[in-house]
């Protein structure tokens, strides 16, 4: 668990840093890097809280980050959270994912960066979720249930934060 907590430590210093930046450069950089295949949700827009697009996540295999976007939807959803394109969000949303085995368990430790749509990160969400299973590069044993407490954790807080006014 040292090994985690000091790679914890390490991304959000370097998150932290990366974040003083008050340039556009951060969603400028996601904008023409492909999108999640499936970002986009039910939602109505006009009767959502908010309008979101999650650009690309960094850190997570290609099948982790689809399973990812399919749970982020239903949980977006759930809380009346539209999932947009490009252009018509009233959020960005970045995320930075890492997977650690250590002593039987696997840990998703997760980082969120919003922005507005002037580029300003506005809030941010992190966490990290444990499960039972080892993998010599850690994702191969993260699971769909990992990954959808990842989804749900991180729309709880977002519609929490956008209900407090964002």
């Amino acid at each position: 668990m040292t090994r985690a907590l000091s790679l914890l430590t390490m991304v959000l210093a370097v998150l932290s840093l990366s974040a003083c930046n008050r340039s556009t450069s951060a969603i400028d950089s996601v904008a023409t890097a492909p999108e999640l295949p499936v970002a986009v949700n039910a939602v109505d827009p006009a009767s959502a809280i908010a309008r979101v697009r999650v650009a690309p996540v960094v850190g997570a295999p290609p099948a982790a980050a689809q399973t990812l976007s399919d749970r982020l939807e239903s949980e977006a959803a759930a809380r009346r959270i539209a999932l947009v394109a490009a252009g018509t969000a009233t959020h960005d949303m970045k995320g930075y994912f890492s997977a650690i085995t250590e002593g039987g368990n696997t840990t998703v430790i997760y980082v969120w960066d919003i922005f507005d749509p002037a580029g300003n990160r506005v809030h941010r969400i992190q966490g990290q979720v444990s499960a039972p299973g080892t993998s010599p590069d850690g994702w191969t044993s993260v699971s769909a249930e990992t990954l959808a407490t990842v989804a749900m954790r991180t729309m709880e807080e977002l519609a929490a934060w956008i209900g407090q006014g964002s």
